[in-house]
């Protein structure tokens, strides 16, 4: 039996981004559902073009209308959308049947990235490296963190976690068998550097259920260099290729410093001549933070928002070109924040328990410690769990807002006042009809309906 309401009005979505094609058809993106489908101006004239607005008892005979209703392209007009997407991301942060685990093993790094955030906890703290109480603490902690789970993720990182490889084959072993016992599904990443990496530890990195891992490559390409400045860019490329053979995934992160051209035409050469581009789970581009110091109150030098724009843009479509994993629209990608996920735990080699990667090191922000599991500082962590990412009024009207959910949570909570909104809007907010332009030609007709789902 049909649900029996009174008659409503259908209206397209408020996320609904429509591009006209050469060919005269509509592409449609719509950044809440993440649905992407061509259509025919005569359906875009209808149901999805500004101030349609039509019954739903006079489409029910429509296979188009009822499509681009399961889609979300079209929306019961007594549907506020803000509230919809605050439910998703509250569904996101306390929703999940996922439990998540952050751990650095180590502070220590063999490389002293300029941009890195952690520089300043890595000057200041004196013991860098888990010790055996922290370790065997952090394992009780998260069986009892456990319980009852049926899925669990953990991450590696630091640091450089390859550092402190003996702890964590140690550790992964002993939660391994641990949750094999208690029939908890296990999935295990790493970020890295790369530098050390072998093939007797990437084969034990797949012992220990470690499945991925995210490298990453500066540009300009002489960023990161030894001690006789040399860079590391082919070494990282080389063990890039090692970890491919060793059947790892492996995600690889552009960290942009500047924008020099010449740099990304030579990264991209390097992954065609080792025939390695093709394999990558994905390839991103970030722009860091050129600190001096590291850490979330190091003065920053960012370029203004319309430089990074152009950079991002041009280089998706050389990647493209390429045909590098690259994520032109943003499909499978909504910002909704770790630190604001209940079931997400960062624990650092001291055994402290943070909520943001950008606050380690800064004394005060921890919100417990694995050695005092029965002491937990509010403070530190409900506005964490209570953050409100549709709080600036200035976002609520564009169209990018469920993608980037309204910019970085830490910079809202410790530095909004001193930033300019240029550093909460993603670059693509400019880029945004070039990109749907680029997406329909590289999937053609193909209607697509990609949800995100951390659950």
């Amino acid at each position: 039996m049909k649900l029996q309401t009174t008659p409503v009005f259908l209206v397209s979505s408020r996320f609904n981004k429509g591009v006209t094609l050469t060919n005269g058809k509509i592409a449609v993106y719509n950044t809440f559902s993440s649905a992407f489908i061509i259509v025919p101006r005569s359906i875009w004239d209808r149901f999805l073009g500004p101030g349609c607005r039509v019954k739903e008892g006079e489409i029910n005979f429509s296979a188009e209308a009822q499509d681009l209703l399961a889609q979300g392209l079209l929306v019961d007009d007594d549907v506020d959308e803000l509230d919809s997407l605050r439910h998703r991301i509250n569904k996101i942060n306390y929703g999940s049947r996922l439990k998540r685990f952050t751990i650095l093993p180590t502070l220590n790094c063999n490389l002293r990235c300029s941009y890195c955030f952690e520089r300043q906890a890595q000057d200041m703290m004196t013991t860098k490296f888990m010790s055996e109480a922290v370790e065997n603490a952090l394992l009780h902690h998260i069986a009892r963190q456990c319980r009852g789970a049926k899925k669990v993720e953990i991450t590696w990182t630091g640091g450089e976690p390859l550092l402190a490889m003996e702890t964590i084959s140690r550790m992964g072993h002993t939660v391994r068998s641990l949750f094999s016992k208690a029939d908890i599904h296990l999935t295990g990443s790493m970020v890295t550097n790369g530098t050390l990496l072998t093939p007797k530890i990437v084969k034990e990195l797949s012992a220990l259920g470690i499945r991925s891992i995210q490298l990453t490559v500066d540009v300009p390409l002489d960023n990161r260099c030894d001690a006789k400045g040399s860079s590391y860019f082919m070494e990282i490329l080389d063990r890039l290729s090692m970890a491919l053979t060793g059947g790892l995934n492996v995600h690889l992160r552009v960290n942009v410093l500047a924008d020099k051209e010449k740099a990304f035409d030579q990264l991209y050469k390097e992954l065609y001549v080792r025939g390695i581009g093709l394999s990558l789970s994905s390839l991103s581009f970030a722009w860091v933070e050129q600190s001096g110091k590291g850490g979330c109150n190091s003065g920053c030098h960012k370029p203004s928002s319309s430089i990074i724009q152009t950079c991002f843009w041009r280089e998706t479509q050389k990647a493209m070109e390429h045909n590098l994993p690259v994520d032109i629209i943003g499909l499978n990608r909504m910002d909704v924040c770790g630190a604001t996920d209940e079931s997400n735990e960062l624990i650092d080699h001291n055994g402290n328990l943070y909520k943001c990667w950008n606050d380690i090191g800064i004394a005060g922000r921890a919100y417990g410690s694995v050695l005092d599991p029965g002491r937990i500082k509010n403070g530190n962590l409900i506005p964490w769990l209570m953050y409100d990412y549709l709080q600036d009024p200035l976002c609520h009207n564009c169209i990018l807002l469920p993608k980037c959910c309204g910019g970085c949570p830490h910079k809202r909570r410790f530095k909004s006042e001193t930033m300019g909104q240029r550093y909460f809007c993603t670059p693509e907010i400019s880029t945004l009809e070039s990109r749907i332009i680029a997406f329909a030609a590289n999937h053609g007709k193909n209607s697509i309906d990609k949800k995100v789902d951390r659950n």
